[in-house]
């Protein structure tokens, strides 16, 4: 396949020159239908949004890197308002705690033929005191590869569920996962790769940090480990031994017949606190076959041994098809344990080469402190057996007969 290389630049402006207060990015994509190589590109950013913060992000320009620039973007999401300077915003954001606000912006772009884009963004600056870099405004760097062909059909990238948020406590495991979904039902890959700059803030380059620790390299007793798993997407951080804020970053790559035809990236900050707090549990969920007819059930539970109350979220693509999608029933909310059930009716559109991934998440809420757990399954529809197998013996061979109920209406 003819690749060819062309940057997209997503350039946020701050609305001052002061610091933006950056937290966390990603890029998503998805194609518009019934429209040749032209796509829907949405820029996730999360800010701070404490009464500290000195800057909001409110518009965003696109540089395509094909010869087409576009005008300032308005950020689309949250309730109109003026924002900490005073001025009128159609949107101001969501926050999503009090300190953490969530700013979407959303274009279309139409891309001039086959090849391989890497679609970035470079907004001006992290804030300041990350544990994990060196000293000074930082621009973010994050990217998404998507692959156009004229040989295969329109793909999205994966699909970033579960949002950037939940801190750690000091000598407590922390645990997150992005909750990634494909809609296209391609096979996801996950690995950490180290959080990114560029020389210039808004320029399409974007390199390693020199200097950039994992939270594990500041360690020097060795006892913290920080990984993540290649196949469920889960970040594990056993156990943090200096406050303070970190970046972390990493990638979802999609494979289609082991061919990788794009991926999503993201820059998140982890803040970790001093805190007298244990994380809840979910109890371990097994991956499971089913054949294609048959009703899929089965119960969630978690618990919290300082009882406190938990938030229990669950997603994942069998809850986003169109025909016969997957429940979950909430038991309802009891003070340090939490209990579910997954339902699933299975049909002959729900056969796929590659299993369903399914996230469970439980956070709890304790003096301050949020502590979660992070786990999956991974559920494979297979097709029907082949019923009442019979066979008559030839001189020269034989003849099998059976029954084949693949019918699909």
């Amino acid at each position: 396949m003819f690749l060819r290389y062309i940057y997209l630049i997503l350039i946020i402006l701050p609305l001052t020159g002061l610091a933006s207060h950056l937290r966390s990015g990603e890029i998503s994509y998805k194609p518009v239908p019934g429209q040749a190589n032209t796509y829907e590109i949405t820029v996730i950013v999360y800010s701070n949004a404490s009464s500290s913060a000195q800057a909001d992000i409110n518009t965003l320009k696109i540089n395509t890197g094909d010869g087409i620039y576009t005008g300032a973007l308005q950020r689309t999401n949250g309730i109109a308002g003026y924002n900490s300077f005073g001025q009128y915003c159609v949107h101001l954001g969501e926050l999503i705690t009090p300190a953490i606000r969530k700013n979407i912006f959303t274009t279309t772009h139409t891309f001039p033929k086959d090849g391989s884009y890497i679609i970035s963004i470079s907004p001006s600056a992290r804030n300041l005191g990350i544990v994990n870099m060196p000293s000074g405004n930082l621009p973010m760097y994050v990217e998404s590869m998507l692959t156009i062909s004229s040989s295969l059909k329109p793909m999205s990238s994966p699909q970033l569920s579960l949002p950037p948020i939940g801190d750690g406590c000091v000598d407590a495991t922390y645990k997150i996962n992005p909750g990634a979904i494909d809609p296209d039902g391609d096979l996801l890959k996950f690995e950490l790769i180290r959080c990114e700059t560029t020389t210039v803030a808004d320029t399409p380059n974007g390199f390693d940090i020199g200097g950039y620790k994992y939270p594990n390299e500041l360690d020097a007793t060795g006892r913290t480990q920080f990984s993540m798993n290649p196949k469920t997407g889960v970040i594990t951080w056993d156990k943090p031994t200096i406050q303070g804020e970190y970046n972390i970053s990493f990638r979802i790559e999609k494979w289609r017949d082991n061919v990788l035809v794009g991926y999503v990236s993201r820059d998140m900050q982890v803040t970790i606190a001093p805190c007298l707090n244990k994380p809840p549990v979910i109890k371990y969920v097994p991956d499971t076959c089913v054949e294609v007819g048959q009703t899929l059930v089965f119960k969630i539970t978690s618990s919290d041994q300082n009882n406190d109350t938990l938030t229990f979220t669950t997603t994942g693509l069998p809850y986003d098809l169109v025909k016969s999608p997957a429940t979950y029933t909430s038991d309802g909310t009891t003070v340090g344990s939490t209990a579910g059930t997954f339902k699933w009716t299975t049909t002959y559109d729900h056969i796929s080469k590659n299993p369903y991934q399914v996230y469970y998440k439980v956070e709890d809420s304790h003096n301050g402190s949020h502590l979660s757990d992070v786990t999956s399954n991974f559920i494979t529809i297979i097709a029907p057996s082949v019923k009442n197998v019979s066979s008559i013996t030839y001189l020269n061979g034989f003849n099998v007969k059976w029954i084949n109920r693949l019918v699909h209406k």
